[in-house]
């Protein structure tokens, strides 16, 4: 087994969560199933069993509450030592160890260059992404709040105007009683319900008006259904009429004026 020792850091810091380790595939002392490691402060202390060049332990990790699905976009080599460093088995640097240096060893360091440049891309462009639909989901919200309001106010409107309409008329006939006023509390008396009759006469003008306006409206949507069907009729008229013009069927006296002018021609000949 080796020991792997070093730090951890997530997207916002050290990282405090788990970390999942699976074999990249078939070797010797491979782990049956997937690893998962608790990391507290980014401090990295496990043991893995050494593994081929060519067949790396696929990696990845977690913050707490994150229940993303794993993508193991890492990819961690083991070497048959007693400790080897995190950064050194992540590949951002080589041990103290003594190497064969050759073309296959900077082969392999281009590699693993290339690939964590895709991996740090990769990455940018989700968070970029993550971002942006964020933005469109506030956007989103706040446009169905506000169609809900408007939709709030006009149905209160709309109740409010249907309310006025179904209100009943009141006629309130003016009767004039001779009376001989003497107290000024009469006066002011009278004047209040000359007052209220000029209200309730006003009133009246506004529902008549009201009733007329709609009327109208509900004659003018009448008309316009009536010339609808008209249109679509005379469509329906039109289209029948470019049928047949398309396959024109003959008539049968024509065709006996036909066969006598052709057998005229057969006679002559």
């Amino acid at each position: 087994m080796t020991r792997i020792i070093g730090q951890l850091d997530g997207a916002d810091g050290p990282l405090n969560g788990r970390l999942f380790i699976k074999a990249g595939g078939s070797f010797i002392g491979a782990p049956d199933k997937e690893l998962v490691f608790l990391i507290d402060n980014g401090k990295v202390d496990i043991e893995l069993p050494p593994c081929p060049p060519a067949l790396p332990y696929l990696v990845d990790y977690r913050e707490r509450g994150d229940m993303r699905r794993l993508a193991y976009v890492e990819r961690w080599r083991i070497k048959a030592v007693e400790e080897m460093s995190l950064d050194e088995a992540r590949g951002l640097v080589y041990g103290t160890v003594q190497r064969r240096e050759g073309k296959g060893d900077a082969i392999e360091a281009m590699a693993l260059r290339n690939e964590l440049q895709e991996v740090q891309e990769q990455k940018t462009k989700l968070e970029l992404r993550h971002a942006k639909l964020l933005r469109k989901l506030g956007d989103a919200e706040c446009r169905a709040a506000a169609a809900q309001a408007q939709s709030a106010s006009l149905s209160a409107a709309l109740m409010k105007e249907k309310a006025k309409g179904m209100a009943p008329e009141i006629v309130i006939e003016e009767r004039v009683v001779e009376k001989r006023v003497t107290k000024d509390e009469h006066r002011q008396e009278l004047a209040e319900y000359r007052q209220q009759i000029e209200l309730l006469k006003q009133r009246n003008a506004e529902l008549e008006q009201n009733a007329s306006a709609m009327v109208a409206t509900t004659t003018h949507f009448t008309n316009l259904h009536a010339e609808i069907d008209r249109l679509n009729s005379e469509k329906q008229q039109l289209l029948l009429r470019i049928e047949e013009l398309k396959n024109p069927v003959r008539r049968s006296s024509s065709l006996r004026n036909e066969a006598i002018a052709n057998l005229n021609k057969l006679t002559d000949g």
